[in-house]
């Protein structure tokens, strides 16, 4: 096997590799964000039936509201990033397999 071959098959394998990481990082943020949108309903639940009761408690859940869409909005950067990176590897890959097959 020529040895460019060779180095076009290994740098395609390395990108390939770069791509399964971006991947699996892609995934790891979709199931924090997952998790991060499937405990809104139970916070805000007990911060609902307090805020009838309690002087100030609709000012905390407020506060909790602000909070948990700051960590849904940092979670929404963090997949912007992640699939703008992943966008980058794709691009790469096409343009090295391009490369090969010219």
């Amino acid at each position: 096997m020529p040895s460019e071959l060779q180095q076009g098959l290994t740098e395609t394998e390395d990108l390939i590799d770069e791509l399964v990481t971006f991947a699996d990082t892609v995934t790891g943020s979709l199931d924090e964000l997952v998790e991060t949108l499937t405990t809104i309903p139970a916070d805000l639940g007990p911060a609902i039936e307090t805020a009838a009761q309690l002087p100030g408690a609709r000012q905390r859940m407020v506060i909790a509201v602000e909070s948990m869409c700051a960590a849904l909005d940092r979670q929404l950067a963090a997949f912007d990033r992640h699939r703008a990176a992943m966008a980058h590897v794709t691009e790469s890959l096409r343009e090295k397999l391009r490369e090969g097959t010219s």
